[in-house]
């Protein structure tokens, strides 16, 4: 069998440069809150995405966040 797993990729783009300011990739746990594992990421990336886009409007007035959920095959690494 496949395993398989939600992965949530954030990136912070400069929108005046197209320049990656941030990115980072995570594996969202195995259980769900609504029902849909791909929706709580998707939520969970929106408010992670807000955060990460005010800090760094700081210094990049117009940076904006992508937020990206998917289910993925688990690593070999990480199966049991």
């Amino acid at each position: 069998m496949i395993a398989k797993v939600v992965m949530l990729y954030l990136t912070v783009y400069s929108c005046d440069t197209g320049a990656v300011l941030y990115q980072s990739v995570r594996q969202m746990p195995d259980f769900s809150v609504s029902g849909d594992r791909v929706e709580d990421c998707r939520m969970a990336g929106v408010q992670q995405a807000k955060t990460l886009t005010a800090r760094f409007r700081q210094n990049h007035p117009h940076a904006s966040t992508n937020v990206v959920c998917r289910w993925e095959r688990e690593p070999f690494s990480q199966r049991a």
